[in-house]
């Protein structure tokens, strides 16, 4: 656990983080006493708390497993992390809920390319869809007309 890329971590039932993997502090910029009995909504922006907040109390109130579950939280100097998080519910011998153990994987980087992937889907498509010429997309394989512009549409009428 300790040599993992990933975010180990364990909380109480108020939230707390009681345990943290060394990996915590590089993802976050925080030092483990830091982020030590602190909830992770402490480190969440209030839009991504109102967001995120009733999600996961859904999942503490059942005391279900959750798994791949997307957070932003704020780096120490000011930047938005993404986390993908899962976490099983823990239970002592008594059969009595404790709190959660889980595991969080920055997803920052590849978050920040799938926004640069949608932004160029969207430049290409609006540069096709309002150009003056008629434009059409033909399947090499087959020949087949995939899609036109309005104005292939309109000239071919």
């Amino acid at each position: 656990m300790e040599q993992t890329s990933d975010w180990i971590w364990e909380i109480d039932q108020q939230g707390r983080f009681t345990y943290v993997s060394p990996q915590a502090a590089e993802i976050t910029g925080y030092e483990l006493v830091e982020i030590l009995g602190h909830t992770t909504f402490d480190f969440m922006e209030n839009a991504e708390l109102e967001r995120f907040q009733p999600i996961i109390e859904d999942y503490i109130t059942q005391q279900l497993p959750f798994c791949g579950l997307e957070k932003t939280l704020i780096h120490k100097q000011g930047d938005p992390i993404t986390l993908e998080t899962s976490g099983s519910p823990i239970f002592d011998g008594n059969g009595v809920w404790q709190g959660y153990r889980g595991i969080a994987r920055d997803i920052t980087i590849r978050k920040q390319a799938e926004a640069e992937i949608l932004r160029a889907k969207d430049l290409l498509a609006s540069i096709f869809n309002e150009s003056t010429d008629a434009l059409f997309l033909v399947d090499p394989q087959t020949n087949l007309i995939q899609n036109c512009n309005q104005r292939a549409i309109e000239l071919f009428e």
